[in-house]
């Protein structure tokens, strides 16, 4: 499953709206707009609340329950909160079997480097120190964090995707960089000693 983001410009309300309009009236290649103009996007949700095992089941399943209830869609809240809303419960859904057997969830890496320079590997270290540090929080914290750092949704989206007001999920963010800073400090910290103790 492809993993990068695409760059689209987000939709005007006038350009949702007739996007709505078209997948409500069954439209030809609405649908197909939409899931061109989303898939990305709930891939990198999806994968990280559930890792690649699965994930590509989830992102199908999100959107054949957006196909099934876009005749409901009354505009309450943007398309992409409601679409991130589903994909969020399909995943909890997903963790909740998980966990009921046992199963524990490990983070996607990112694509290796095509150019293995200094910089690259630096950033490819840094970038799975970061999804380590990830992996350990618990779901919500993992999907508030990328809903807010990546898809650029406020709190108060947030809160429509998780069905909660806006000063909990404000909370949550700040308590999630807090954890994540002093995880990544303590992570520095230990492999400044490690080091340290492999050059004597």
């Amino acid at each position: 499953m492809a993993t990068g983001r695409l760059h689209i410009l987000p939709l005007t309300d006038d350009d949702e709206a007739r996007l709505v309009a078209a997948l409500q009236n069954g439209t030809d290649g609405a649908f197909a707009s939409l899931y061109h103009l989303y898939a990305h996007r709930v891939a990198g949700v999806v994968r990280l609340l559930l890792g690649d095992h699965g994930a590509e089941d989830a992102v199908q399943e999100t959107f054949l329950r957006v196909h099934k209830h876009i005749e409901a869609f009354r505009g309450d809240a943007r398309l992409s909160t409601w679409i991130h809303r589903i994909a969020v419960n399909v995943c909890l859904s997903e963790l909740r079997k998980r966990r009921s057997r046992g199963q524990t969830v490990e983070l996607a890496e990112q694509d290796e480097p095509t150019e293995h320079t200094e910089q690259t590997w630096i950033d490819r270290d840094a970038g799975h120190a970061l999804l380590g540090l990830l992996n350990r929080l618990d779901p919500i914290k993992r999907a508030t964090f990328h809903l807010h750092h990546v898809e650029d949704l406020t709190a108060a989206e947030i809160g429509e995707v998780l069905g909660e007001p806006r000063a909990t999920v404000l909370k949550r963010l700040q308590r999630t960089r807090v954890e994540l800073l002093d995880a990544w400090h303590a992570a520095q910290k230990t492999q400044a000693n490690r080091q340290r103790g492999g050059q004597r």
